[in-house]
C-alpha cells in the first residue's frame, strides 16, 4: 500500500523546541527592527482591550463611577492622539532618512574604483603562479 508516511513527518520534542526558539528569534529581531510599529500596535491592541472591557461593564457600573470612566477616557484620548500623531510623524521622517542614506550609499559604492584594489592581488596572483607552477 502505498498511504502516506506519517513516521517522516513526526517531529521529535527536541526539533519542536528548536523550532519555538527559532521563530522566539524571529520575533525578537522583527521587533528591534521595527520598535515603533511594535509598540504603536500594543498600545492599539491595549486600548481595544479596555475599551471592549469597559462597553462589557457598562450596565453594570454605577452612573457616579460610569462618569468618571468617561472623564479618564477623554483624558487619556487627549494625551495619547498628540504622541500618536507626533509618533507616526517621527516615524515617517526616521524611514524617509533611512531611505535617503542608503540611496546615497548606493550611488558612493557604484563611484568606487574596484579594479584599484582588485589589481594589486591580480598581480600577486600571478606572480605567484609563475613561481609555483609556472
Amino acid at each position: 500500500m502505498n498511504g502516506p508516511n506519517f513516521e517522516s513527518t513526526t517531529m521529535e520534542p527536541e526539533d519542536i523546541t528548536e523550532e519555538a526558539r527559532e521563530k522566539l528569534r524571529q520575533a525578537g529581531r522583527y521587533v528591534r527592527e521595527n520598535p515603533v510599529p511594535t509598540v504603536m500596535g500594543a498600545l492599539a491592541l491595549g486600548l481595544a482591550i479596555g475599551l471592549a472591557v469597559r462597553l462589557m461593564e457598562r450596565d453594570k457600573r454605577s452612573s457616579r463611577i460610569g462618569e468618571r470612566l468617561d472623564e479618564t477616557e477623554e483624558y487619556i484620548r487627549s494625551v495619547l492622539e498628540p504622541l500618536a500623531k507626533k509618533s507616526k510623524r517621527t516615524y515617517t521622517k526616521t524611514a524617509d532618512s533611512i531611505r535617503e542614506a542608503v540611496e546615497n550609499a548606493v550611488e558612493r559604492a557604484k563611484d568606487i574604483d574596484v579594479e584599484e584594489y582588485t589589481d594589486p592581488v591580480v598581480g600577486w596572483w600571478q606572480r605567484f603562479w609563475k613561481k609555483c607552477c609556472g
